[in-house]
């Protein structure tokens, strides 16, 4: 259940951390306002605040280094989706559970089962990662009559601008059924872009 509940939370943070008319400080500020609080609320609720508290106490140090870590970690969370597109930290964000299974298996010698390895293909396998769908109502952007470079070209998909400050970005899609699939992202100085 809090798999399915923190799933649900964390998919729309790309499109609100964009739409937001805040820099990415201000928006770590109050995710940490609302977020402790509710924390605390959630083990007072659970009847484990104490039993946290002590646990806290007790491992006080390896407390600070996680919370430390947690804090980067959001830190560059948010900024990622500032500095560059959604779909790009979305397509990391999705391949962050096997990056860190190969890490584990790497470094830690973790054991892989079946059922991860045939989770990771079907993950990889999946037809669309990210939809034009849902790319056209979460992104500001414009229509490229070509694509540059013409890939794809106009019978097997089309491009999309968005201008982010001095930076141009193309996403490319590829036809698939009755929807398209982001294919690639490429970043350009608007510089460049106008010279192409």
């Amino acid at each position: 259940m809090l798999i399915l509940l923190s799933a649900f939370l964390y998919s729309p943070v790309g499109v609100f951390s964009k739409g937001v008319d805040a820099d990415s400080w201000s928006i770590i500020f109050w995710r940490g306002a609302i977020a402790v609080p509710a924390g605390i609320f959630y083990l007072m609720l659970t009847g484990k605040l104490g039993s946290e508290w002590c646990r806290l106490q007790r491992n006080a140090w390896f407390c600070l280094l996680v919370v430390a870590l947690q804090a980067c970690a959001t830190a560059a969370f948010i900024a990622s989706f500032k500095l560059t597109s959604v779909a790009n930290v979305a397509l990391i964000w999705g391949a962050s559970p096997v990056i860190a299974a190969v890490i584990g298996w790497l470094l830690l010698r973790e054991r892989v089962t079946k059922r991860f390895l045939v989770a990771v293909v079907l993950a990889l396998a999946a037809e669309c990662q990210i939809t034009y769908s849902d790319y056209e109502e979460g992104i500001p952007h414009v229509d490229l009559a070509v694509c540059p470079d013409n890939k794809p070209d106009e019978d097997t998909g089309f491009c999309r601008l968005a201008f982010d400050g001095m930076k141009a970005t193309v996403f490319a899609f590829h036809y698939k059924g009755d929807d398209a699939c982001l294919a690639g992202v490429k970043q350009y100085s608007v510089k460049q872009f106008l010279t192409k």
